[in-house]
This record gives structure tokens, sequence and C-alpha cells, in this order.
């Protein structure tokens, strides 16, 4: 997360990016808790607002900042 810059996030297309969560939440074998999120740079709170449309709310309400 050093090196982290939005353009990051438009290298990918937004189809992609649906296909990564649905498999991170669908097909991955696990099962989720909690997620915490420890130092996080200031505005991490943006690029919540943007990947949270792509991740389900039951996930949501599990991540801890």
């Amino acid at each position: 997360m050093k090196n982290f810059r939005f353009g990051h996030l438009t290298r990918n297309n937004l189809r992609s990016l649906r296909a990564f969560f649905a498999f991170m939440q669908e097909a991955l074998p696990t099962v989720i808790e909690k997620i915490h999120i420890f130092n996080t740079f200031p505005s991490f709170n943006l690029v919540m607002k943007l990947i949270s449309p792509l991740m389900k709310a039951d996930i949501i309400k599990k991540v801890k900042l």
C-alpha cells in the first residue's frame, strides 16, 4: 500500500473487479467472521465507498476500520 495510487483502481475494468469480489465472497471456501483493517491512509474511506457496491451487505458490516 506504500505506492498505491487511485490510478491503480482505474486500470481494472468494473467487470473484473466485480468477478474478483464475487469469487472472494462466494467461491472461496472460507468463512469470514470479521475483517480488521489497521493503519489506513486518510482517503481509505473513499476507496471503501468505491468498492462497497461490489461487496455484499453482510461483508461490509464485518469490516472494522
